[in-house]
């Protein structure tokens, strides 16, 4: 008879145990302390910096509500949110809503359970194209499952947000919306605050123009009572491209009497070519939002002055190499810059003006001795 209490509470022990594994098991993971205000879901445009977006900053999401444990979310309604993002700022503009913004008071739950939405991104994506650009908006497929849990109160009176997991296909994602790095490029300014949760969209433009209207003209001038208008300069344009261009998207044509050659490394393509007097070079296509320098050998008989579409134009005419002036990023066509070469420096090529008269002296007395002893060599004879 004692053995059989042993046995019976040893068995009654072991159901109890098994029961708080259970319980424990389906005790739902969460790896963040919960604050519903401190988690959220992120849209990232990757955009280049001073490209207007003020007619596609705003993008649209749907919650719509599955079967969970113990209730349909759909009870509660599904969601139609919208985030706006903020100016671009190294190559990315960024908008966070948080789940108390998107879900707001608790009340609109009636009851406990789990409630569970499908995200998804409806924004639609486009390409289009004209005479002076083109435009492409990429948008994120991605899909989330979001799961809020709603609690009893402890003293029975209504509910309160719990917990809430995010998960992307069979992986969980962390909602906090913190620093986060978008990639691993250490050349790309890819760090915001956002959060694990994100939509990603790419948005590109093209500026375009033709070779008697481009994108930027780099035109050569040489002036100077001296100078050599046949003389050829090498010239250089340096550009930096967005982070979504690529070297196919910028186009250059020669106005003179030499080819371009081209060089890229990364995001840096180098267009050099040798130009003189009233020759250019010329850009029909160029990623909206890219920089450039200019950068010329000089000759050491000339000075130079850079203006027009430059971040410092040139007062006064420059001794030396130059490498250092340019301008961006660039949103529209017609842009032109100008590298003016002067000399005043007498280059010794011939018989100077000035040195007539005592050529010509020297000239007759040489004629003159000539003469005598010609004269006198024919007297011998």
């Amino acid at each position: 008879m004692k053995m059989k209490k042993i046995l019976g509470v040893v068995l009654s022990l072991a159901m109890a145990a098994m029961m708080s594994v259970t319980a424990f098991a389906e005790e739902p993971e969460q790896t963040e302390a919960f604050d519903i205000n401190s988690v959220g879901i992120s849209k990232i445009l990757k955009v280049a910096d001073g490209i207007d977006i003020s007619n596609i900053n705003k993008f649209d999401f749907s919650f719509t509500g599955v079967d969970g444990t113990n209730t349909v979310a759909s009870e509660a309604g599904d969601k139609n949110v919208s985030i706006t993002v903020g100016e671009p700022s190294n190559g990315l503009a960024v908008g966070t809503l948080t789940f108390g913004e998107i879900f707001g008071d608790v009340s609109n739950y009636k009851h406990a359970g789990e409630y569970v939405y499908n995200v998804k991104e409806t924004t639609k994506g486009f390409s289009s194209s004209d005479a002076n650009s083109e435009k492409e908006l990429t948008v994120d497929s991605s899909e989330y499952k979001v799961r809020l849990f709603v609690a009893n109160e402890p003293d029975g009176e209504g509910v309160s947000y719990s917990k809430i997991i995010v998960e992307k296909g069979d992986e969980k994602v962390d909602p906090t919306i913190r620093e986060i790095t978008i990639t691993e490029d250490p050349d790309t300014h890819s760090t915001v605050t956002a959060s694990g949760a994100n939509f990603i969209n790419t948005y590109k433009e093209l500026v375009k123009g033709d070779s008697d209207s481009p994108v930027l003209k780099v035109e050569k001038l040489i002036t100077g009572k001296y100078s050599d208008k046949t003389m050829n300069f090498s010239v250089s344009v340096v550009f930096t491209i967005p982070d979504t261009a690529t070297k196919e998207d910028v186009e250059a044509v020669s106005k003179g009497s030499n080819r371009v050659r081209i060089a890229w490394q990364g995001k840096k393509g180098t267009f050099t070519t040798d130009l003189s007097d009233s020759e250019s070079i010329v850009f029909t296509k160029i990623p909206a939002g890219t920089t450039f320098i200019v950068k010329e050998t000089q000759d050491e008989n000339y000075k130079s002055k850079i203006t027009g579409f430059v971040a410092n134009p040139d007062n006064d005419y420059v001794v030396g190499d130059r490498e250092e002036n340019g301008a961006g990023p660039i949103v529209e066509k017609d842009n032109n810059v100008t590298i003016e070469n002067n000399s005043d420096t007498t280059v010794p090529t011939g018989i100077a003006i000035n040195n007539l008269p005592y050529i010509a002296l020297v000239t007759v007395a040489v004629a003159g001795l000539a003469f005598f002893v010609i004269k006198k060599v024919a007297r011998k004879n």
